[in-house]
């Protein structure tokens, strides 16, 4: 074999393994998150200023929702990540020291963290008030898909 065929037989073969262990990416049109909800959640919609409100705890409730839950998965998430950068414009190693100043000057604690889409699903579908996201194509079951109006 030539070092031309070996060259492009070891691209090949890297590029399989990339698409084997790289997880799933939405289209470019496709956001790569949904926000979901509570299914009792009386909210039809919300713009991405709220969200960001909603999730760093400056809003704790909305018009028939007196106390909002937001939830966030793990750190480690590329789902969190894409949430992190286009809702709250920030990586998520920003959001992180953001609440470490937050519960430092103690004004506010983070919302907890879960370790799986599924965990998170499973708090919102227990928990009035929860509002979190997951992947576009995570089925979500019974919880409430709250669209993003911008």
């Amino acid at each position: 074999m030539t070092s031309c065929h070996s060259l492009l037989l070891l691209a090949l073969t890297a590029s399989s393994l990339v698409s084997l262990t790289t997880p799933a990416v939405a289209a470019a049109d496709e956001p790569a998150f949904k926000i979901i909800a509570h299914p009792d959640m009386p909210i039809t919609s919300l713009g991405r200023a709220t969200v960001a409100k909603i999730f760093q705890r400056a809003v704790t409730g909305l018009a028939g929702v007196p106390k909002l839950r937001p939830v966030n998965l793990d750190a480690a998430s590329p789902v969190r990540a894409a949430f992190d950068k286009v809702i709250l414009g920030k990586s998520v190693s920003e959001v992180k020291a953001f609440w470490q100043q937050q519960l430092f000057a103690g004004r506010s604690v983070p919302p907890p963290e879960k370790s799986s889409e599924a965990a998170v699903l499973a708090f919102v579908l227990a928990t009035p008030g929860a509002i979190a996201y997951v992947g576009a194509r995570t089925e979500t079951g019974a919880a409430r898909i709250i669209p993003l109006t911008d």
